[in-house]
């Protein structure tokens, strides 16, 4: 179930519950002797196991070897990692980077960063229906390009992006290709070579792991410039000391990837039931999801002539959790970046409102949230 004390949870793109099996394992590791993993002594080399048993779930889960991933404080770590990494020790080959107006923040706003150091962003439109066309990417392909970024699942939308086609359109160029996946894993399947990717974000709080702890695939070969400077830990691309009680929790949860995986289809349907109950409520409601090319979990939706900002907190009064499709700054809302990028307007931008099912979704929760709904709309 998704109730938690009488609220149902339908935000899991922002976070997921974490998984009782990870709890456990979190708590058990508490109450095993602390070490340091880079220590030498027999408890250091306790901890420094318990690090290299998640470096190989990881890594088996994606297809990679374990040397190529690098643990972070989280997916914005991960991103601004390979970002600034890449562009920094590329910039003698050339300073274009190609992007999207889809990418989440932590893509989005280190590149704009990247812009103020003196790097030339090309920032491409997707269709109307929240896909970046591969066709755009070859276009703005040029000598001096030396990265491309497409994240693998947009976060509001769940439009999953031609990732697997960019990636064989980038094998004839030496551009370093990098996605961040962090939405995608656990909902649908991802192998770094099937997808041909040189770099791949994630994050533990993600896949009902905990919070603080994220990963960076780095395919082997490939050459980074560190944010960090210290220690020399994580070969050097990541100093500190390890979140290590982070790494058990994330190692943890990849564990029941699959299991999450199974559920795709389920909750699919569910999110039919309620993209076809919405529509039934409130007619002018507007689709922003292409259902039959996005994550199986998400939906965003315009409720037309609504104000997102109060549709939420009606909402969360009945017990019902979601997240607004517009971003919040203070007391003003601002259209979401991503939909006007899409071609929505600003109007429609601010009454979207964004529902993502999880591992504990169960089939009571649509009829309830659309009950919530219909009170609220009526």
């Amino acid at each position: 179930m998704s109730d938690w004390q009488g609220m149902i949870y339908l935000d899991h793109n922002a976070t997921t519950p974490m998984y009782p099996e990870v709890r456990q394992a979190l708590c058990q590791f508490l109450n095993t002797p602390w070490a340091n993993p880079s220590s030498v002594h027999k408890m250091g080399l306790k901890a420094r196991e318990l690090r290299e048993e998640g470096r190989r779930r990881v890594a088996k889960l994606l297809g990679a070897s374990p040397g190529e991933i690098v643990f972070t404080s989280g997916g914005t770590e991960a991103n601004c990692l390979a970002l600034f990494g890449v562009a920094r020790a590329y910039r003698e080959r050339g300073r274009h980077i190609i992007s999207t107006q889809i990418e989440h923040p932590s893509v989005y706003r280190p590149l704009e960063r990247l812009r103020e150091e003196g790097f030339e962003i090309t920032f491409l439109t997707p269709n109307r229906q929240g896909i970046v066309e591969v066709e755009k990417v070859e276009k703005a392909l040029r000598d001096d390009t030396i990265l491309v970024s497409v994240m693998t699942a947009n976060n509001e939308t769940g439009a999953l992006q031609p990732v697997k086609e960019i990636g064989e359109l980038l094998s004839e160029h030496p551009a370093i290709f990098h996605t961040d996946g962090v939405q995608a894993l656990g909902k649908i399947p991802l192998s770094v070579q099937d997808l041909s990717v040189d770099l791949l974000s994630l994050s533990g709080h993600k896949i009902g792991g905990p919070p603080g702890v994220g990963v960076l695939f780095v395919r082997q070969g490939v050459k980074l410039e560190p944010l960090l400077f210290g220690g020399g830990q994580e070969k050097g691309w990541r100093s500190g000391t390890e979140n290590l009680m982070g790494i058990v929790g994330l190692a943890e949860a990849v564990k029941w990837v699959e299991r999450d995986l199974q559920k795709s289809e389920t909750l699919s349907q569910l999110r039919r039931e309620l993209a076809e109950g919405i529509q039934e409520i409130y007619p002018r409601a507007k689709s922003h999801t292409p259902l039959e090319r996005s994550l199986p979990n998400t939906l965003s939706v315009a409720f037309a002539g609504q104000d997102a900002q109060r549709l939420l907190l009606q909402l969360s009064q009945q017990g019902i959790c979601v997240s607004a499709g517009s971003a919040c700054s203070s007391a003003v809302p601002k259209p979401s970046r991503v939909l006007l990028s899409m071609g929505v307007s600003k109007e429609l931008a601010l009454s979207t409102l964004r529902f993502s099912l999880g591992y504990y979704t169960c089939s009571e929760d649509i009829p309830k949230t659309l009950k919530a709904l219909k009170k609220i709309l009526s």
